[in-house]
């Protein structure tokens, strides 16, 4: 499913595009949750949603759509933005806060199927290599090789990245699933870490970077293999 939000004061030009998405979704034979919002202050309380594109109007009442896009980049570097406007010199500004495309007002379907697939695409590749977690805050994508390792701590799963934790709220066996085909393995009823970034192995714990992790005695030597399977048999 693509969840996309439609960011525009113009309750006519809102309603077209919304009519352009399901007429897209029905050709294209993709699955489309859409969001309307008739302002980008609106839109930025409702991030936590993760919307995976946002169709932005520039110029809005109260929050126009580069500002609402500044504080998009502020904590989701991977939404795709692509601004609607009156005037091609807005959309030039766009390129300050990673937009992929314009649109043109008045918008034809043509020129709109042809730019929102081209957002597609990008996002169909990059979910081959994100994958979409449920955190206290919303949904967050991550890729496989950023987490070292996930821990419960208190009862709440915490996911290790080098310089940032997100508290997760799916169940360890959810995040196991998920994570197993990119090399992560269940050491510890407690951790789930990634085989990557496994720096040493004790006798009770492994050193994950810089971080010491428990290592099950019931599950050592699967650990240990599953390791050696990872560097080629050399360990």
């Amino acid at each position: 499913m693509i969840r996309v939000a439609i960011v525009e004061d113009e309750k006519e030009q809102a309603e077209r595009i919304r009519r352009f998405l399901d007429r897209f979704a029905a050709e294209k034979e993709r699955t489309i949750q859409t969001h309307l919002y008739s302002d980008g202050d609106e839109f930025v309380r409702d991030l936590n949603r993760g919307f995976d594109i946002a169709l932005l109007d520039i110029q809005m009442k109260r929050m126009n759509g580069m500002q609402a896009a500044e504080e998009i980049r502020r904590c989701d570097e991977e939404m795709i933005l692509i601004f609607i406007t009156n005037l091609v010199q807005y959309a030039v500004q766009g390129y300050s806060v990673n937009a992929m495309n314009f649109l043109l007002k008045p918008v034809s379907y043509f020129t709109f199927c042809d730019k929102f697939m081209q957002a597609v695409k990008r996002l169909e590749k990059r979910q081959g290599a994100l994958l979409e977690i449920k955190t206290d805050k919303g949904f967050t994508r991550l890729r496989p090789e950023e987490i070292h390792y996930v821990e419960i701590v208190n009862r709440r799963l915490v996911i290790r990245t080098a310089d940032k934790d997100f508290y997760c709220t799916e169940p360890m066996q959810n995040l196991e699933e998920k994570l197993g085909p990119h090399m992560f393995f269940r050491c510890h009823v407690a951790y789930l870490v990634n085989l990557e970034h496994v720096r040493q192995v004790m006798k009770n714990s492994a050193m994950v970077e810089q971080r010491e992790v428990l290592v099950s005695k019931y599950r050592k030597k699967e650990f240990l293999n599953a390791l050696t399977n990872y560097m080629g048999g050399e360990i």
